[in-house]
């Protein structure tokens, strides 16, 4: 996973709430819902557990967690992003599988 620490993202356009992915989640392949949302919940706790240790995360969160996922065509299959806002001066932390080229200058774990 690659770990991001930025200054105040205000929008979040195209990412879903949990509870919005989950939804989808039940229309789409009902019968995967509990082993998708095991799996999805494990990599954030793994994600805040990073944050948490390595970052300047005061444990609260402002806006999300909001997730988006990234096409993982080896496993026919998608990975986890995620990316939420701390209450607190809004610094905002994004977590994805592979690597934001845009936002190296931000990443934590190098």
């Amino acid at each position: 996973m690659y770990y991001y620490e930025t200054g105040p993202i205000d929008y979040f356009f195209g990412m879903l709430t949990l509870d919005e992915f989950f939804s989808q989640v039940q229309k789409e392949i009902p019968d995967d819902l509990e082993y998708i949302k095991d799996r999805t919940l494990n990599v954030l706790k793994e994600t805040e557990e990073f944050f948490r240790y390595n970052s300047m995360w005061e444990g609260d969160i402002k806006c999300g967690p909001f997730i988006f996922t990234i096409p993982d065509p080896d496993n026919a299959s998608w990975q986890e992003a995620f990316v939420w806002k701390q209450h607190n001066n809004g610094t905002s932390f994004i977590a994805s599988p592979c690597p934001i080229l845009w936002l190296k200058e931000y990443r934590l774990n190098k």
